[in-house]
């Protein structure tokens, strides 16, 4: 067995903390600073708390599942998801699965939550047929995407942020480069030319998994060897771009969402915010996956922002650092703050990317495909036509998706093409999968004397999705009632 380094102290005060909480059978979260150590935080109380009865850990994708078993190491511990189902005196498993584990163990003693902040029904609904004796959360967002308290959870125990990590040694200190210039700048071949004189390695956001692919093919050919990474592939090639980044054979890696939790690139210095991001998770969680300690950052980490007019707003080069910190700390309204002239747009552009962050989820989570399709602008007549034309289909969509589907559907002229392209690509997913189980139980009911066409078997399972707020929804219903409205995006 390779020794464990030592705790740092904040992990120690963490678990201190968590501990406490759990006595007063309090439902605890810890919000540590992304990259401060919290999967190692999570294995030392599992240590802890095996030696009084089974300890469950929840995380929010099945990535994460083989992160979290590296760390336990040689605790005994087993995973459950898919067709994994190993019972042991620690399991880990997705947030999704969490129903399965409650119907083959009666006995959790302590669930912990990893990636807390991805709260949604499924969760929610899983925490309660698990019914453990104890449970608390990790997470270094401890809200939803939205900026709400998560409900799940009776109190945040300890705090650890960025500031504080940054002063400590914990996370790299980092600068700040944004567009000063008048009017709307050309977003990609700004951010183009700030990649051509950056040797990375880094990463660089995208509006999407096509949007990703396309972006790491044309930088590539203009000199930035950029690979695509997202949720649509395989471990072993999401692996492979990792491991070439990391080896010197790339300078970008352009992702959609996946990068955005759980991912440990130590080295990586260089983070080009093309796609912009005003969602206070998203964004906190991206910038995290450059601030981790290594060796060779020997200068500041640079965080480029096309999006933000801070300059324009007043600020200078520290203040627009400061206002970063605002955000990954968590500070009430900090995003308003960093993107001031543009607090007009930021709701609707909010909407469109927590529209757009669950339609991604839900064609990966279907197996689909999507049209590839033009990532601004808004749905054509057409496309919402053949949306609306699947709206019999939505009843076989995974049980958490179906009554988002429905209020989108309602929606389908303030959506943009990339969103519905997605909506229309899952439904004829489910449409062709189960096609031979409606027509073998529509010949079966008509023998029966029994009305044709009422619901079927067939249904896919559930899985966890990104939130759409209800506020998200709103701001997309005044868009189709206003079609003369600027489009914009937030991913």
């Amino acid at each position: 067995m390779t020794a464990l380094p030592p705790l740092w102290p904040h992990q120690l005060a963490a678990i201190d903390a968590i501990r406490e909480a759990l006595t007063r059978k309090a439902r605890p979260i810890a919000a540590m600073a992304t990259g401060t150590g919290k999967t190692r935080t999570q294995r030392e109380i599992a240590a802890k708390a095996v030696t009084r009865g089974r300890v469950v850990i929840a995380t929010s994708r099945k990535s994460l599942i083989h992160d979290i078993s590296a760390a336990l190491g040689d605790l005994d511990h087993g995973v459950w998801y898919g067709e994994k189902k190993q019972i042991a005196p620690i399991i880990v498993s997705t947030h999704a699965s969490l129903g399965t584990l409650a119907k083959a163990i009666d006995d959790t003693y302590l669930l912990l939550v990893d990636e807390a902040h991805n709260q949604g029904e499924c969760l929610v609904e899983a925490i309660e047929a698990l019914h453990p004796q104890h449970m608390a959360g990790v997470t270094g967002t401890p809200y939803t995407g939205s900026g709400v308290p998560l409900s799940a959870f009776s109190e945040v125990c300890f705090r650890f942020p960025a500031r504080e990590a940054i002063a400590a040694g914990v996370l790299a200190p980092f600068a700040v480069d944004y567009w000063s210039g008048d009017g709307e700048p050309d977003t990609d071949a700004l951010c183009l030319s700030w990649a051509l004189a950056q040797h990375g390695p880094g990463l660089v956001t995208a509006a999407g998994i096509l949007d990703a692919e396309d972006l790491a093919t044309r930088w590539t050919r203009a000199g930035v060897p950029t690979l695509a990474v997202h949720s649509g592939q395989g471990r072993k090639q999401q692996n492979a771009a990792k491991a070439w980044v990391l080896g010197g054979g790339l300078r970008l890696l352009a992702y959609d969402s996946l990068l955005n939790e759980g991912v440990d690139i130590p080295p990586l210095r260089l983070l080009i915010r093309r796609a912009m991001q005003s969602s206070p998770v998203v964004l906190t969680q991206g910038v995290g996956r450059v601030l981790r300690i290594h060796p060779s950052k020997t200068e500041a980490v640079r965080i480029y922002d096309p999006h933000a007019r801070i300059a324009q707003g007043g600020m200078d080069a520290a203040e627009a650092v400061g206002a970063y910190l605002d955000v990954l700390d968590g500070v009430p309204d900090a995003v308003s703050r960093l993107y001031v002239p543009k607090i007009a747009v930021l709701a609707e552009a909010t909407a469109v990317s927590e529209v757009e962050a669950f339609v991604a989820a839900l064609v990966v989570a279907v197996g689909a495909t999507p049209e590839p399709v033009r990532i601004d602008g808004f749905a054509s007549p057409d496309q919402r036509k053949r949306l609306r034309n699947g709206y019999g289909m939505v009843r076989y969509l995974p049980k958490s998706a179906r009554e988002t589907v429905y209020l989108l559907i309602e929606v389908a002229e303030g959506l943009t093409g990339l969103a519905v392209a997605g909506l229309i690509a899952a439904l004829a997913k489910v449409d062709a999968a189960s096609r031979v189980s409606r027509m073998s139980w529509s010949k079966g009911a008509r023998k029966a004397g029994r009305v044709h066409g009422a619901p079927v078997p067939y249904r896919v399972a559930d899985v966890v999705l990104p939130v759409v707020s209800a506020e998200a929804i709103e701001r997309l219903r005044e868009r189709k009632e206003q079609p003369a409205m600027t489009f914009r995006r937030a991913v």
